[in-house]
Formats: structure tokens, sequence, C-alpha cells
């Protein structure tokens, strides 16, 4: 305890940021002293390392941990746009067809407007082919045990879709 004292470090000075973290870091000053490390070095270092590790944790999205296991869900199906619920997108293998509302509803891939859009997966990207060269790609985020769709392209808001018959205000 000498050696400690006399390289001037009487106890740890931190600033938590929460209560949780005020518990982590008086376990951490009490480990720190048991072991014995009295290089500041040394103890600058494995704060460094644990300051790292505390500060890449992050809340869980509760809707999740509703969808199992996410490698499950698929475009392939029929997504009504969130924005524009009056547009139903039916995704087949690899053709992706618009259909609108009439009377309250949606009709078959045979009421679809002409010129459906090829669509393909790239990794976790969602690539459509708007013809004349123009290519639409957004990273794919399913949630909701996989009845919601969100279409993230760069620089824009994400897109949102949901599966026909499920309420989207059910999922936050």
């Amino acid at each position: 305890m000498r050696q400690f004292i006399s390289l001037g470090i009487k106890k740890c000075n931190f600033t938590p940021r929460s209560e949780g973290n005020k518990a982590f870091f008086s376990q951490f000053c009490a480990v720190m002293r048991y072991l014995n490390i009295f290089n500041r070095k040394t103890l600058i270092i494995t704060s460094v390392m644990m300051l790292s590790v505390m500060s890449s944790c992050t809340k869980e999205d509760k809707s999740d941990l509703e969808t199992p296991n996410k490698s499950e869900c698929q475009v392939k199906g029929r997504w009504i746009s969130t924005s524009y619920p009056n547009t139903l997108y039916e995704y087949t293998d690899s053709l992706r067809y618009t259909i609108y509302q009439t009377d309250g509803v949606f009709g078959s891939i045979e009421d679809a407007i002409p010129s459906p859009k090829e669509w393909w997966m790239n990794g976790d990207s969602l690539v459509t082919d708007l013809n004349f060269g123009n290519i639409v790609t957004g990273k794919v985020v399913f949630k909701c045990a996989c009845n919601v769709m969100e279409v993230q392209q760069s620089g824009f808001e994400p897109v949102r879709f949901h599966k026909e018959g499920f309420d989207p205000k059910t999922c936050p």
C-alpha cells in the first residue's frame, strides 16, 4: 500500500455518467487496489480499455427482441408502405409489383400497374432497378417478428413497410 500512495494515487477519481457506472467504477478501483497495480501507465491503459468497453454498450431496441432470428425474415411477400397506405408492393422471386388500393382492398398481381421492377438482395441491402439506369439500394432492417421492414438509404429517412394484415401501430 505504501508504493500505491508514494506514486500519488491515493484513490481513484473517475466521474461516472450514471449510477450504474458509479458502482462499476467503485468496484473497479477496489480491484485495482487489490491487485496492487501501482504503475500509472498500466492503470491508465487498463482504465482506457475499461472505459471503451463501457462506452460501447447501448440500450437494446425492444422491437428487435421480438424478432428471434432475423435471418428467417424475407422481403418476398406483400408489403404496405406506411407513408402511403394505399400502396402495396408485392415482392416475388425477382420482381416487385406495385398495387394500389381500390375500394379499401388491395388486388392481386393481375391488378398491379404495368412494368414490375427487378429486385435482389446484396448482403443485407435491397437493390431495386427502377429502369433506365436508376438503381436504388437500401439496407433492410426487420422488426416486430418480421412484420415490419425498414429500408434505410444513405442520406434519407428510413422507408417503413408492414406486412398486409399487420397493424403497424403495434410496432414502435
